[in-house]
């Protein structure tokens, strides 16, 4: 969350709205985590909202796999509309901003 956080507002631009602390039986069985302590931040970019959960407890969870890929099924992805792709690209470039991996276009993917 210490680098989530700087990386929505410094380079994307989002607004935090929250930053809360949950827990309880509601959160265990919406996560089906037993024992969840979460930290949840909101971010704002217009009218969009995003939530960026951390899981504070139990600690027993495990590192996100080293290979793993965009097209695994626990990864998760969202998108931001841009009017301008390069303009928007041009920012994720940054020497502020950094990637993991390059870009990978679909039809390599799919060959």
């Amino acid at each position: 969350m210490d680098r989530a956080v700087p990386f929505y507002t410094d380079v994307l631009s989002f607004h935090e709205v929250s930053d809360i602390e949950v827990t309880g039986t509601s959160y265990e069985r919406l996560m089906g985590v037993f024992g969840l302590r979460m930290r949840v931040v909101t971010m704002r970019l217009g009218d969009a909202l995003i939530e960026l959960p951390q899981f504070l407890a139990p600690s027993l969870g495990r590192p996100i796999p080293v290979d793993s890929r965009s097209n695994d099924r626990w990864f998760q992805h969202n998108a931001i509309i841009v009017s301008n792709m390069d303009r928007a690209g041009t920012v994720l470039y940054l020497p502020r901003a950094s990637t993991r991996d390059a870009p990978t276009s679909l039809s390599r993917e799919l060959t």
